[in-house]
């Protein structure tokens, strides 16, 4: 029964989610501010508590983690990037505590090697928008730093370690790095509608991927105890 309750639970939350998400991305912020800003701030709060609702080790780090992510968000929202660079470098970087801790498997040459391909794109696009950056360019290169690692861990993990979890990562991964081109782009050279709606769309799809990788490695690791 509580294993049905869950699924349920897990499936209304959810939708509500990316009901926000899409509503966020294809409503017009001009037409309807009001309706607008309440759904877009309810992203994060809605997946905190899909998280909460769903998780049984309701782990503090993560949960801090998608508070600074809402920080971000709220940062960037109210054109003040320069202070939106620290909340998002913290959150990354508590991402990869998490994801550091749930891997036994650390090669590091290999995991260095797997992460090559993530730091060089991230930091063409911080190369592309450095003159907008400014101070806040070191924030952002460390953040390239541990995304990068993220990915290398994914990739390396999804291809020798099996589990459902590499793949949720995987995909979080690759999504991470898509999406801060597209934001950055969209911030700082590019305002177009479209690109706006395909970063909300990314951002929510990577932080759900990354959810669900974070809910499978708990399950695991109670079937373990078990």
């Amino acid at each position: 029964m509580d294993q049905i309750f869950k699924n349920k639970t897990e499936l209304y939350l959810a939708s509500f989610y990316f009901l926000a998400v899409l509503l966020s991305a294809f409503i017009s912020e001009s037409s309807y501010p009001f309706f607008w800003e309440t759904v877009s701030i309810l992203r994060i709060p809605s997946l905190i508590l899909l998280y909460l609702m769903v998780s049984k080790e309701r782990n503090f780090v993560y949960f801090l983690a998608l508070i600074l992510f809402l920080t971000t968000h709220l940062l960037f929202k109210y054109k003040m990037p320069f202070w939106g660079g620290l909340p998002s470098l913290i959150f990354r970087f508590l991402t990869f505590i998490i994801v550091f801790k749930s891997f036994q498997n650390k090669n590091w040459f290999a995991l260095f090697l797997a992460s090559i391909p993530f730091l060089t794109l991230y930091l063409s696009i911080i190369i592309f928008i450095e003159d907008f950056l400014q101070n806040n360019i070191y924030f952002w290169i460390s953040n390239a730093f541990f995304t990068s690692l993220i990915g290398g861990m994914a990739v390396y993990n999804y291809i020798f370690e099996e589990g459902n979890k590499n793949f949720w990562l995987l995909i979080s991964a690759i999504l991470f790095i898509i999406q801060i081109g597209f934001f950055f782009v969209n911030y700082f050279y590019l305002p177009e509608k479209i690109l706006v709606q395909i970063t909300i769309l990314l951002f929510g799809v990577s932080n759900f991927t990354f959810y669900k990788f974070v809910i499978v490695t708990e399950d695991k690791e109670q079937s373990i105890l078990e």
